[in-house]
């Protein structure tokens, strides 16, 4: 769910959402988290006896569609630097290990770099100065800005291989968060 939250966070945000249940009634949207959940999230979880992931994926979605909960995408998407290595990060690297690609995982990982882009107006985050940093030194070189993220930030393992990071994060700046987000679900982009 935490993983979930956070893909909501940084994609809605910069789709123009503002709460939780705004965001997963993008139709897009859900169904980039869906299949983020069931295509990557859910196999790489050793499963508790007793427990239905389809089930638990839908409580989720009834749980973020719920909007008397009136939570907010900047409160989720605060303190993205220790929230990410266990909810996105060990996951990507936990697949690449086996061999797998998440690309969905690194969608959501481009719209979290994008999104520290603005560091000096985001959310609160420990690392916002060096994010600010980051992205003036690179001069908005996305995979410049990637490879400092990954080698300098010590929240990526030593070994993560960013290629593929690099590459979302060029699509998610080149086409914009609508387009690379329908690209990713197999959606025409006009």
């Amino acid at each position: 769910m935490n993983a979930s939250h956070s893909t909501l966070a940084y994609v809605g945000l910069q789709l123009g959402h503002a709460f939780v249940h705004e965001a997963i009634a993008d139709p897009a949207l859900r169904a980039f988290v869906i299949a983020q959940m069931q295509e990557e999230a859910v196999p790489s979880l050793t499963t508790a006896a007793g427990l239905d992931p389809a089930a638990y994926i839908d409580a989720i979605l009834d749980r973020f569609a719920n909007a008397d909960l009136h939570h907010r995408l900047d409160q989720i998407a605060m303190d993205g630097s220790q929230k990410l290595p266990q909810r996105w990060i060990a996951t990507v690297a936990g697949r690449q290990a086996q061999g797998l690609d998440s690309p969905k995982h690194q969608l959501s990982l481009a719209a979290w770099i994008a999104y520290t882009a603005d560091a000096p107006a985001m959310a609160d985050d420990p690392l916002r100065d060096r994010y600010a940093a980051i992205w003036a030194d690179a001069a908005g070189d996305a995979r410049r800005v990637v490879a400092r993220f990954v080698g300098e930030l010590g929240i990526f393992p030593a070994d993560f291989d960013h290629a593929a990071l690099g590459d979302a994060v060029v699509t998610w700046q080149a086409q914009g968060p609508e387009a690379a987000l329908r690209g990713a679900i197999g959606e025409p982009v006009a």
